[in-house]
């Protein structure tokens, strides 16, 4: 039936939403993570998903292309919208990050950083995993906005700590979908 008009409700908490529903905003909340937006405009099919290392580790990107496949949607017609996350360049991880990425990590996702830790691009590796699912690199956007290094532009939670703001990424399907950025 789904929820009135005028109507706010949270749905649960986990990394990713998704929708068939016209008029339904999706939305995640990240301060360093990264924020998706996946659909299918012919399918009429919507995910949101909040990807940080952990929900990488765990293919949250393949767990929402399923849920996407499983309302009509088709990887080779899904179009990726990125928001801004951490860069590589600002995001130092231990050795047990890695080790829970070993299989999803791209070549120069990760390099070398102080002693045993490593700088990990998380953008990268769930761009890959759009990739490796079908995803057609035309249909990702994926703009190189850092939060952690435009401190006047984004919020982050590794540069500000518990006091971090959010960002909140949402998308809504309308009476016949989403659709796909325009490039200028």
């Amino acid at each position: 039936q789904g929820i009135p008009p005028g109507t706010v409700a949270v749905a649960g908490y986990g990394d990713a939403v998704v929708t068939t529903e016209p008029g339904l905003v999706v939305a995640i909340a990240t301060a360093d993570c990264v924020p998706m937006v996946l659909f299918d405009v012919e399918a009429g099919v919507l995910a949101a998903v909040h990807a940080g290392w952990r929900g990488t580790a765990a293919r949250v990107v393949d767990a929402a292309l399923d849920a996407l496949e499983a309302h009509g949607g088709r990887a080779g017609r899904v179009h990726a919208l990125f928001g801004p996350s951490i860069s590589r360049d600002a995001y130092e991880v231990g050795p047990e990050v890695l080790v829970a990425l070993d299989g999803t990590r791209p070549p120069g996702a990760a390099v070398p950083g102080r002693g045993d830790r490593s700088w990990l691009d998380v953008a990268a590796c769930n761009e890959a995993a759009l990739l490796g699912r079908g995803v057609r690199a035309e249909r990702i956007v994926r703009p190189r906005l850092c939060t952690f290094g435009e401190r006047e532009r984004f919020s982050s939670y590794r540069r500000d700590g518990a006091k971090a703001g959010r960002i909140f990424t949402g998308a809504v399907l309308g009476p016949r979908g989403p659709q796909p950025p325009r490039r200028s």
